[in-house]
């Protein structure tokens, strides 16, 4: 038990039935863009090498209507760790950029993501079966409607850097 959450539920929070990383290198970054799971829900999460004041991160994903754009944002002043605000929409099977803006130098890697082998078939699903395959993978303070202690999002934060 750690900060009152499981070390099953760190773990589960970390890495769930999200895509595998992706792996984005250029003249500007070198490490693993990831969906990973948060106490407020899935986010995409990249660390760059160094903290940078102008440095902005964008993945664009190319979906059949509009694009979706997901901003990265530091995690606080001086982090390394860059997050999005919001989770990437379902599913996540796609192609999409990685967009990186540093002193007037903009770069774009193109990616692709993969539901996981054996991840479950969303177009098959109803709403209600949708969000219990996914409140499976909950962590148990989550189920019983409580919030995360501080302790935990720092054993979080913590543990991602």
């Amino acid at each position: 038990m750690f900060g009152g959450m499981n070390t099953s539920d760190v773990k589960r929070m970390g890495h769930h039935h999200a895509p595998e990383p992706i792996h984005i290198t250029n003249k500007i970054v070198n490490n693993l863009l990831e969906i990973i799971n948060t106490p407020n829900g899935e986010r995409m999460k990249f660390i760059a090498q160094e903290s940078q004041e102008n440095l902005i991160f964008r993945v664009i994903i190319n979906r059949p209507d509009v694009p979706e754009i997901l901003v990265l944002n530091q995690t606080f002043p001086g982090s390394k760790e860059y997050r999005s605000e919001f989770a990437p929409n379902e599913p996540h099977e796609f192609s999409a950029e990685f967009e990186m803006n540093f002193d007037n130098t903009r770069d774009i890697v193109p990616f692709e993501m993969h539901e996981p082998h054996g991840h479950h078939d969303h177009d098959s699903m109803s709403d209600d079966e949708h969000a219990q395959a996914h409140a499976s993978t909950m962590p148990e303070y989550a189920k019983r409607g409580e919030r995360p202690t501080l302790t935990q999002i720092l054993a979080l934060v913590l543990r991602a850097e």
